[in-house]
């Protein structure tokens, strides 16, 4: 009973968080990888069968970071603190008895939001707007805006010590997310967004 509690649960979950990006393993099974909070990943997996499953976490260069091994498992949820990794492309890699199958992610390791700012997306578009508040310092602010392999989409700067609002129409770029980076002075943020 508690089984099929969990698995409703994390079907429930899975579907919040928008299975049309979840990954396939098989037929019957599919993983999804989310942006959790600061540098945390969570991890959804669910299947018809009961398995054992390993998952990798691999770098730009191939290089094993981590390896976590459940056993006889038909759905789970696991939490990954990327924090003390340098930013760059990562890819999550799920085995199981079927096969194997990757997510790839962009980690950027939020520094703690100083930068009186936010960016939100608009509705059901890939449109975001950027706010920033005022602040003492004369410098302009830069912003930076970052795809998903960590090239350059946009730089600029913007010279307005009393705040501004700015919308960016990203409804050309490809990919899952984008990332962007404000700087004032020695004031920053960095917020990663996902592309619809």
């Amino acid at each position: 009973m508690k089984k099929a509690i969990l698995m409703a649960a994390l079907l429930t979950v899975i579907s919040a968080v928008s299975f049309a990006r979840a990954v396939e393993l098989s037929e019957t099974t599919k993983f999804q990888v989310v942006e959790n909070s600061d540098s945390r990943y969570d991890l959804y997996y669910v299947s018809e069968n009961n398995d054992d499953v390993q998952v990798r976490i691999i770098n730009s260069k191939g290089d094993i970071i981590s390896i976590d091994k459940l056993q006889n498992v038909k759905a789970f949820k696991r939490t990954y603190n990327l924090k003390e990794l340098p930013a760059g492309n990562y890819e999550i890699v799920v085995k199981n008895g079927d096969g194997k199958a990757s997510q790839a992610i962009f980690h950027n390791p939020s520094k703690v939001v100083d930068l009186h700012s936010i960016v939100g997306q608009l509705p059901n578009e890939n449109r975001f707007k950027v706010l920033v508040g005022p602040s003492n310092s004369n410098a302009p602010v830069k912003v930076t805006i970052y795809n998903q392999k960590g090239e350059v989409l946009l730089e600029e700067s913007i010279d307005n010590t009393g705040g501004f609002s700015k919308i960016y129409d990203l409804s050309a770029i490809t990919g899952d997310y984008v990332t962007f980076h404000l700087s004032k002075g020695q004031e920053d943020a960095s917020y990663t967004r996902e592309l619809k």
